[in-house]
């Protein structure tokens, strides 16, 4: 007996001391069904300031930050009221007003009968993490958001406008004369100015919940959702009267004694036949058209007057505007051809030499292009602010077009203006041609796409299966990205490096997955290349990097991780990299830099080896030979490992030329005391041969495929 109530003392002592911990460290709430707290934890109190006579009884609301979307409170309820466990990351306030962010995952409770009768919340604290999140996407010196940011916001609003059938709308906000303003005080001074004002619209934008971003120098802009014709005019107008207000001295400003902005605004609804672009143009346009008429002014267009898609003549140009184009190409009954032009560095252009500069350039371009229309055959149009467009109507004249094109547009224009020094400016066109009778400026689009994508002067579209087939998977495998993106389903997979004596596992490989809601896992191959075209490369990157950092350090073992030509020209990467490598220390990490005709410029790579090497990284050159190989380039980078890429492992057991190439490789690695791996090890016979070569490391699915981090026994929490 006495052994029994010993027995129940140490099981309630040791009760009693777990929740203790629980109470001490974890950062818990229990609330009621409508969300009333009804107890916290002590970590969580000493956490957010508060006393428990201060929160108990409240709603958890007294904690959420203005920036937290109804929207997403909302998406929080509906998975609650179905008894479901709800994960995600909050922006809360503290006591003090002080914001933090936590991811929370919250748990519904239920008593002995099984009803529902409140909500268990556990917390941790990600504010350091979210801190270099946003590092990432704000400019320094404002605070506002930045370009990259913009690009990827704006496409998400444009997108929901679309699937709800509401406006979209874009506030492109310039500081007039603000190039002269600098040069009429100082950097310093304008740097102080650009913030005051930044500050300002930032005031009046959180007040609307809209995000500001900073485009360049003295550009910003806002996007609405939503918003009616008169809501987004009076928005705009009181950004001009509060920055006029602020009464920053501009005494060279040639339109007021202080600095103002002019606006160029755009609200549209009825979006089927208007591109992401169109809308960007449209403002861009009327940015400009609000600098003519005098600056520190509104110009704005609205579904009632569309002002740059119903005007049938350019009054800049006197060319033909889209409303034309689209009216003739609805009476296309043969084949024909739209060239679209899109003027390269345009905003470089405007930012640099001013709108004097861009209307005389135009204008010229436009005569130009005049010039080579000798015939009836062709006309040319004015897009919007960028772009011209050419169609021809007669099939025979194709090619001489082709040609004209090519070697008359494509070719260096130069400007007969030149800058201070007296070099001449060079403008110059991307292509997009299509050929048919429907749809031929959206295939041309598509095209000019394609060019950019490809870094070639021109594209020509190409309607086949394949290509359709291409298109519908690639926005298919976009949507999944983006979907992962958001949801932090970045996720790690785990690859093991056995050496090739001892058979013993040396280090993993961290390879990036995605995971869909459903639990399907997809590879690189499916998303790697739309995540480099969709621009938010470096923020996939680090997810992933900090999932795999974060198991770095709770384990003992060495890691590999890839990183591409884009990351090591980033320095927003290489910020966010070395702020890990000082935390966790590098000595234990390999990076694994792709070998192939990506890479422009092996002095970048030569920087980046020099960097991680100071934190005692290892660095190895990945698919080494699926590239152009440049040994020399390899001898300069003092790299410690060559991994052979998997298809010359695959080929050395029937192709004696591959035998004898990788034989060379391996001798040329001993000698320069370069490591090698190989990849691809997937059979018996592979290991034996590779075995015979003296390789150092394997890798492949003979040894272990690609798993998660619990598979291999890694510690993740």
């Amino acid at each position: 007996m006495q052994q029994s109530s010993a027995l129940f003392l140490q099981e309630q002592n040791y009760t009693q001391h777990k929740l203790d911990i629980i109470d001490k460290y974890m950062l818990l709430t229990f609330s009621d069904l409508e969300g009333n707290i009804t107890d916290a934890s002590q970590a969580f109190l000493d956490f957010t300031g508060y006393t428990r006579e201060d929160i108990i009884g409240k709603n958890h609301s007294i904690f959420k930050h203005a920036d937290v979307a109804d929207d997403y409170i909302k998406k929080m309820w509906r998975v609650l009221l179905k008894d479901k466990t709800f994960r995600g990351e909050l922006k809360n306030i503290n006591k003090k007003g002080v914001y933090f962010w936590i991811k929370i995952i919250i748990e519904p409770i239920f008593d002995k009968e099984n009803n529902k009768v409140g909500y268990l919340a556990i917390r941790e604290d990600i504010s350091s993490q979210k801190s270099l999140e946003e590092l990432s996407i704000k400019d320094p010196l404002t605070q506002c958001y930045n370009r990259a940011h913009f690009s990827d916001i704006f496409r998400k609003e444009f997108a929901k406008a679309q699937q709800r059938d509401h406006s979209v709308g874009l506030l492109l906000i310039d500081i007039d004369f603000f190039k002269l303003y600098n040069k009429t005080y100082s950097h310093q001074d304008g740097d102080d100015a650009l913030v005051k004002i930044a500050s300002s619209i930032n005031a009046i934008a959180s007040t609307e919940k809209l995000k500001l971003f900073r485009l360049a120098g003295g550009e910003f802009t806002l996007i609405t959702n939503a918003y009616t014709d008169e809501a987004l005019q009076e928005l705009a107008h009181k950004i001009i009267k509060t920055v006029r207000d602020l009464a920053i001295l501009h005494e060279e400003s040639k339109i007021s004694d202080f600095l103002t902005v002019s606006i160029g605004a755009v609200n549209l609804q009825q979006l089927e036949d208007i591109s992401i672009n169109d809308l960007f143009n449209t403002a861009d346009q009327n940015l400009y058209v609000a600098k003519r008429k005098g600056r520190n002014t509104l110009q704005f267009t609205t579904n009632i007057d569309r002002i740059s898609f119903e005007n049938e003549v350019d009054e800049i140009t006197h060319l033909p505007t889209r409303v034309k184009l689209n009216e003739d190409l609805g009476k296309i009954k043969e084949n024909a051809m739209v060239i679209l032009l899109h003027i390269n560095d345009f905003n470089f252009f405007s930012e640099q030499y001013g709108i004097s500069f861009i209307q005389k350039m135009l204008v010229k371009q436009a005569k130009e292009l005049r010039s080579i229309l000798l015939d009836t055959h062709g006309t040319v149009y004015r897009l919007n602010i960028n772009e011209f467009a050419i169609l021809v109507r007669d099939e025979k004249q194709f090619e001489r077009y082709l040609s004209l094109v090519k070697f008359s547009v494509l070719a260096h224009n130069k400007c007969e203006f030149k800058e201070e020094d007296g070099k001449e400016i060079v403008v110059t066109f991307t292509a997009g041609i299509s050929y048919g009778v429907h749809q031929l400026l959206r295939k041309a689009n598509m095209a000019l796409q394609d060019a950019f994508k490809s870094m070639l002067s021109y594209a020509i579209y190409e309607e086949d299966e394949n290509v359709l087939l291409y298109h519908k998977n690639r926005l298919h495998n976009l949507s999944i990205y983006q979907e992962a993106l958001q949801n932090d389903k970045i996720i790690p997979y785990f690859q093991p490096l056995v050496d090739t004596k001892t058979q013993k596992v040396v280090k993993y490989e961290a390879l990036a997955r995605i995971e869909k809601e459903d639990g399907e896992i997809i590879t690189p191959n499916f998303f790697l290349d739309v995540a480099k075209e969709d621009k938010t490369f470096e923020y996939f990157t680090r997810q992933l990097f900090q999932k795999v950092f974060n198991i770095y350090a709770k384990n003992d073992i060495e890691l590999s991780l890839n990183v591409t030509y884009e990351n090591i020209i980033s320095q927003e990467f290489l910020g966010y990299l070395e702020n890990r490598l000082i935390k966790y220390g590098g000595e234990k990490l390999t990076f694994e830099l792709i070998e192939s005709e990506e890479i422009l410029d092996y002095k970048a790579v030569s920087n980046f080896i020099t960097f991680v090497k100071r934190y005692g990284c290892k660095v190895a050159i990945d698919d080494f030979g699926s590239g152009y190989s440049n040994f020399t380039n390899l001898v300069k980078l003092e790299i410690d490992y060559i991994k052979i890429d998997g298809s010359i492992i695959q080929k050395l057991s029937t192709d004696p030329n591959v035998m004898v190439m990788t034989k060379s490789l391996i001798n040329f690695a001993k000698e320069t005391n370069i490591k090698t791996i190989a990849e691809f090890v997937s059979s018996k016979e592979i290991v034996k041969q590779v075995k015979a070569l003296d390789i150092d490391l394997l890798q492949g699915y003979y040894y272990g495929a690609p798993q998660p981090p619990s598979y291999y026994g890694l510690i993740t929490s």
